[in-house]
């Protein structure tokens, strides 16, 4: 959507993110490429003629191998990440003859992305040397760095303390706590955080990404965090997921909703304010034209019929 234009015209974006806290979302995030890695070999029988298969498997555990040793060799800002969408097979008496891994690259700007990614490409290529089987890439998403806009994160900010956090009652507590630890709520006292963090001066970079960074990029923006969640959930599991339709989820998102809401309104009757998160972004990104991560010839995928 931001490489299509579709927030050009805007003058400022509000967001927010759930959350086992409330807070102003003040990190920058880290960019982010997602492509697909297919190794293609030759099937054979792998006791009867091993020597006239190529292993795609073969090929994508050596680029594994590969990359775990790059890992040594990139900055601790920076983050890979794999997974087997398809392993060739389940039987381990035939060469597997194809193989497709996801990969994902992570790093704090653009022109360093592409060149982790570049280099990922290069353990990939060796891996499909050594077992004389091809590989290809294809790049299926991409995110710029998130750049919270210092005006409008303390505009955002102002109006969490205004409205405070969620507040949640003992069936949410009570809920929430069948999901933390025994010393975590001895440590805590709540399950559920009922608190506004305060704002930090200095942020430490997030290690995530978020698809919001391309519209900070595009017009300066503002997230929060909402409690909606217990305390200390990891995100991406199960945990969390069970806790998706629980009361305090919901209780949480209309909160979001609200202090949104009130930003907006802030925004558009404080011409000040607004001028000043424009400088911001301005002064920010210096000249610097958005670049969207995604290649223009890849698509956003078809709904299925």
């Amino acid at each position: 959507m931001a490489r299509a234009g579709a927030f050009d015209d805007l003058d400022a974006a509000f967001t927010w993110h759930p959350a086992s806290h409330t807070s102003a979302h003040a990190n920058s995030t880290n960019a982010f490429l997602q492509m697909k890695v297919q190794f293609d070999g030759r099937a054979s029988h792998a006791a009867i003629s091993p020597e006239k298969g190529r292993s795609a498997l073969d090929a994508a555990e050596l680029m594994n191998v590969g990359v775990n040793y790059l890992r040594e060799h990139m900055s601790g800002e920076e983050r890979i990440h794999y997974a087997y969408r398809s392993a060739g097979g389940t039987a381990a008496n035939v060469v597997q003859s194809s193989v497709e891994l996801a990969y994902i690259v992570r790093s704090p700007t653009i022109e360093r992305l592409q060149s982790l990614t570049a280099r990922v490409k290069k353990v990939a290529e060796g891996a499909a040397m050594m077992t004389e089987t091809s590989v290809d890439f294809q790049i299926e998403s991409g995110m710029s760095p998130f750049r919270p806009n210092p005006a409008l994160t303390q505009l955002m900010y102002q109006q969490l303390l205004t409205f405070g956090a969620p507040k949640f009652d003992d069936d949410d507590m009570r809920e929430a706590g069948r999901f933390v630890d025994k010393e975590g709520l001895l440590r805590q006292n709540a399950a559920l955080d009922t608190d506004v963090t305060p704002l930090a001066v200095r942020a430490s970079p997030s290690l995530g990404s978020s698809d919001v960074g391309d519209v900070s990029v595009v017009v300066p923006t503002a997230q929060v965090w909402v409690a909606a969640f217990a305390r200390d959930t990891a995100f991406h599991s199960w945990q969390l997921v069970s806790q998706g339709k629980l009361p305090a989820a919901h209780k949480g998102m209309l909160h979001a909703a609200k202090v949104m809401a009130a930003s907006v309104i802030e925004a558009a009757t404080q011409p000040q304010v607004l001028k000043k998160a424009k400088d911001d972004h301005r002064q920010y990104f210096n000249g610097e034209v958005y670049q969207c991560p995604i290649p223009a010839d890849v698509l956003p995928p078809l709904p299925a019929e």
